[in-house]
């Protein structure tokens, strides 16, 4: 194709910039309008194409599993006959285990076809023929069994059934291949479609495109070379818009010598442009590092070499010619003449004296915020280790005087209440430490299968006694099908007891609070589930809704906390929420009407209870093993009730309050477990647990008011199955016993 040739008169083809943007717009539209056709043309058919082929595949999919189908059918007939003829139990185990099987295969045909109702009747009548001929001919081997002779007539007879199901499964199979041709065809059809396209736009339209295109970037480049030859009137503007900018500038020639120097780099340098000129850059620019003292590559050196633009390394000072450092920022940049010849380089810097003054400002900022945040977790674990350890014998003494049934019912009642304050006490602590984990981003999940409507119950029922004391009614509507989740259990029943708590707390006397599930559109097989609590309580104002889940938020004016606790149960719900995928809001109409916190967790699933493995033994339950146990403890009250209540409970204590002594013991005894705290006077839990562990082989229980991830991580590691957090109840304890028998039964079982 012959070219015009680009006029090299620049008033042969003037355009202002007006006329240069119009046709550059033409250009550009003129070109996308020409490609989006064909484009939407072309994702249109490879879109369709891709139909096909997942139809085809879905097709063979289908026929695959039918044939399997078929081939299960056959081997129920074969263990059938086997046993006819021997009498053989083993026969039948292909007829039994291919039943299953089979049922399994039509279920999964059913999902594949569903958008074809005759295939689905198809199926229907298969399965019942199925049905009809196992029960018939489970009561032929039933016979069979019992005469001990075969009964060939009603083994002919019961054949009738099979062969209809068989039939109707290869009309099913039949049906699916003719639908497999027909969309192979369309497969064939589409890809044919799709190379004729493609063939035309590459034979035609692209040229055309190209063509039309040449002809505007032909007007484009006769305006560019025009407006090149106005650009030299330019260069004395350019001169004095250096000299007058505010950052330095110099320049240089191609081999590195000063060409010009503007009056900012003049002040800071000390080298006017009359006297610098023609020297060495370097000679004008003296640049060292500011932390060694050594000379600073030259950055016109770098940039004569590799043509590019660089910047200085940092901590760069420029020392003047009065001797004056200056720390400094800048980049040099090649100048290139039209051609592309390098004619020298231009260097752009600026004084950043008081810009490193603020870096290093905050940087120790920084550093006394991230020391102020450790100090802060420390005197969090601290404070929690000092409030919990009190807190252990009381709780013990407590729970232990609750159930005994010496004492008057009052009493007792009264020990209740004791008890669950105790523990509202301990809750309120670690809601502490999960505000620090949550703001580490350390708030980590044990994910295992749970049901969420067991968790609400459990929930209900720790505030329960609150709720009947406040004269609230308390409701379930558990009408959600699929409540089954793989979750962290601990953490999601945190969730629904502190939106309960929360309910029953702003709930007036005579109020009533509700929860309900239900199922919600999920992706897949799962779905997702939705838990209100709803309460007729004092409400929430529109503006407070998000407000409530910040940290010590509480309703009311801002630092009111009017209805007790420390306002972390909502912010810390939101976190567990969050970190589970799942959505939290508040909804309310307003001051008065109540409020309905909204929970949606993804990946519900029918919940299906494991059964326990049946006891050993005739189905009696093995008592607990009573242990010798060494318990170290230097709280004097908690040594003394943990030791009066596991002696009470039948175990074999010895008490000891420090390392020396426990290892003291250790040395005279033979023992089961330790039980330990870690902050002994003469050194720690961890260090015991150690040297029990290599010395003895024996295992410990740590018993602490630390509670942090870095606390239950030290424990592990230094030995310990289990690592109690403080206040500890019997009934914990206890637990943590058996589950440490249930431990050593499996790994003496192990081989």
């Amino acid at each position: 194709m012959p070219t015009e040739p680009i006029s090299a008169d620049p008033a042969a083809s003037p355009l202002d910039e007006g006329g240069f943007r119009r046709l550059l717009r033409q250009a550009t539209l003129g070109l996308a309008a020409a490609m989006a056709g064909p484009l939407l043309a072309l994702l249109a058919l490879v879109l369709a194409l891709l139909l096909s082929a997942r139809w085809v595949e879905h097709t063979e999919r289908v026929i695959e599993c039918a044939h399997e189908a078929v081939e299960d059918i056959w081997s129920m007939i074969t263990g059938l006959r086997g046993f006819q003829y021997t009498g053989d139990e083993r026969s039948l185990e292909g007829y039994d285990a291919a039943g299953p099987r089979l049922e399994r295969k039509l279920q999964t045909l059913a999902k594949h076809v569903a958008d074809n109702p005759e295939q689905v009747a198809r199926l229907e009548s298969v399965r019942a023929d199925l049905r009809a001929w196992r029960a018939q001919s489970d009561e032929i081997i039933a016979r069979q069994r019992v005469s001990g002779a075969p009964d060939p007539s009603a083994f002919a007879a019961s054949r009738t059934g099979i062969n209809a199901a068989r039939g109707r499964l290869m009309a099913f199979i039949t049906t699916e291949k003719s639908f497999h041709e027909a969309r192979q065809s369309r497969v064939k059809a589409f890809a044919k479609g799709l190379l004729a396209f493609v063939g035309g736009s590459v034979l035609v339209g692209i040229p055309l495109i190209v063509a039309w295109q040449r002809r505007r970037l032909r007007r484009i480049a006769g305006s560019y070379r025009a407006h090149l030859l106005d650009s030299e009137r330019f260069g004395e503007e350019l001169r004095v818009t250096l000299a007058s900018i505010g950052d330095a500038v110099v320049t240089t020639d191609a081999t590195g010598r000063v060409t010009f120097v503007n009056a900012v780099a003049a002040r800071l340098s000390g080298w006017e442009t009359a006297e610098a000129r023609g020297r060495p850059f370097a000679e004008v620019l003296a640049l060292y590092h500011e932390n060694t003292g050594e000379p600073a590559e030259s950055p016109v050196e770098r940039v004569l070499r590799a043509g590019v633009t660089v910047g200085l390394a940092n901590h760069t000072v420029l020392r003047s010619r009065a001797g004056d450092e200056i720390p400094i920022e800048d980049s040099a940049a090649p100048i290139r003449a039209a051609d592309g010849v390098l004619l020298g380089v231009v260097i752009v810097f600026r004084d950043v004296t008081e810009q490193r003054a603020g870096d290093l400002a905050l940087v120790a900022a920084k550093d006394l915020a991230e020391s102020a945040s450790r100090a802060k977790d420390g005197f969090l674990a601290a404070l929690s280790h000092e409030l919990r350890t009190p807190l252990t014998p009381a709780l013990l003494t407590a729970a232990a005087l609750r159930e005994d049934t010496r004492l008057p019912d009052d009493a007792r009642e009264q020990l209740g209440m004791m008890e669950r304050n105790i523990a509202l006490e301990a809750r309120l602590i670690d809601d502490l430490l999960d505000l620090t984990r949550v703001e580490q981003g350390k708030l980590t999940l044990r994910p295992e299968p749970c049901d969420m409507h067991a968790l609400i119950r459990l929930s209900a029922e720790m505030v329960l006694d609150e709720a009947r004391e406040k004269g609230v009614t308390l409701d379930l509507e558990l009408a959600a099908a699929r409540s089954g989740l793989t979750a962290d259990a601990t953490r999601l029943q945190q969730v629904v007891w502190n939106l309960l708590r929360n309910a029953v707390k702003f709930t007036p006397r005579g109020g009533r609070v509700v929860v309900r599930t239900a199922d919600l559109p999920g992706e897949g097989e799962f779905s997702r589930l939705r838990i209100e609590v709803a309460d007729t309580g004092i409400g929430i104002e529109p503006e407070a809704r998000e407000r409530i889940f910040r940290a010590f938020e509480q309703l009311g004016s801002a630092g009111e906390h009017r209805f007790g606790g420390l306002g972390l149960g909502l912010s810390i719900a939101r976190a567990i929420v969050n970190v589970h995928q799942g959505t939290i809001r508040a909804e309310s109409a307003g001051p008065g009407q109540g409020s309905t916190f909204v929970v949606e967790l993804p990946g519900a699933e029918e919940f299906t209870p494991k059964t326990a493995p049946a006891p050993r033994g005739g189905g009696a339950v093995t008592p607990v093993r009573r242990r010798r146990i060494l318990l170290v403890e230097d709280h004097y009250p908690t040594l003394s009730v943990l030791t009066r209540l596991l002696t009470r409970a039948g175990h074999r204590v010895t008490a000891a309050d420090s390392v020396a002594s426990a290892l003291e013991e250790a040395g005279k005894g033979s023992f089961d477990i330790v039980l330990s705290d870690l902050g002994l006077p003469d050194g720690t839990g961890h260090e015991l647990m150690m040297q029990l562990r290599d010395r003895y082989g024996l295992r410990g229980i740590a018993l602490s008011g630390y509670g942090m991830e870095q606390d239950l991580a030290r424990s592990r590691e230094a030995g310990f199955v289990s690592h109690l957090v403080k206040p500890v109840d019997f009934g914990q304890l206890s637990r943590a016993l058996e589950a440490l028998d249930e431990s050593s039964a499996v790994g003496r079982a192990m081989p």
